[in-house]
C-alpha cells in the first residue's frame, strides 16, 4: 500500500507542506506512523513509488489494522510549516 499526498500548484509552495499519516488498530492501540512532504502534481507518481518516497505498508502488516468488517481506517493531517 502506498500513500502519499498531492499538492494542487507550484512545487515551490507544496515543499511547504508536510503530512502526517496514522493507522490506529483500536482493540490493541497499536499505531503505524508516518511523516513526510506532500508532494506536487508536477511529481509523477512513478518517480514517487520507485523512490519509496510514500507512506508504505505491506499487504500482511495492514491486514493486521483491518477492523471486523474488514475495514482499514487512516488519519491524515496536512501542515503548512
Amino acid at each position: 500500500m502506498f500513500r502519499w499526498i498531492y499538492f494542487y500548484g507550484d512545487p515551490d509552495v507544496a515543499k511547504n507542506f508536510f503530512y502526517h499519516v496514522r493507522i490506529k488498530k483500536e482493540n490493541t492501540g497499536e499505531e503505524l506512523t508516518y511523516f513526510g512532504q506532500v508532494r506536487s502534481l508536477n511529481k509523477k507518481y512513478e518517480d514517487i513509488m520507485e523512490s519509496f518516497e510514500a507512506f508504505v505498508v505491506g499487504v500482511v502488516k495492514a491486514k493486521k489494522f483491518l477492523d471486523d468488517n474488514g475495514n482499514l481506517t487512516l488519519e491524515y493531517k496536512i501542515r503548512n510549516m
